[in-house]
C-alpha cells in the first residue's frame, strides 16, 4: 500500500501515546532521523515535538491508536492560571 507520512513536528500538542495494533516488516518510523521498530501490542510514549515520519512499503495496513495527552506538570500550571 506504500503510504508515507512526511517528516513533521506537531507544535500544538505536547505529546502522545502510540498503541501499535498491527504492522508489517516494511514499516519504518523515524524520530529525529533515527529509525525505530515498534512491537505490535505495546504502547509507546512519543515526543511529537521532535521531527518524525512513518513509511509503510508493505502490502498490509499499519493500524494504531494515538492518544494525545498533556503532561501532569503542564496541567498543574494551567490549573494555577485559571
Amino acid at each position: 500500500m506504500n503510504i508515507i507520512v512526511l517528516q513533521h513536528i506537531k507544535i500544538e500538542d505536547p505529546g502522545y501515546i502510540k498503541d501499535l495494533m498491527s504492522a508489517n516488516s516494511r514499516v519504518r518510523f523515524m524520530i529525529d532521523g533515527k529509525p525505530y521498530k515498534f512491537e505490535v501490542g505495546k504502547a509507546y510514549e512519543l515526543n511529537n515535538q521532535k521531527w518524525h515520519s512513518v513509511m509503510n512499503k508493505g502490502k498490509e495496513d499499519r493500524i494504531n491508536f494515538i492518544f494525545d495527552y498533556v503532561p501532569p506538570e503542564t496541567l498543574a500550571t494551567l490549573a494555577s492560571q485559571s
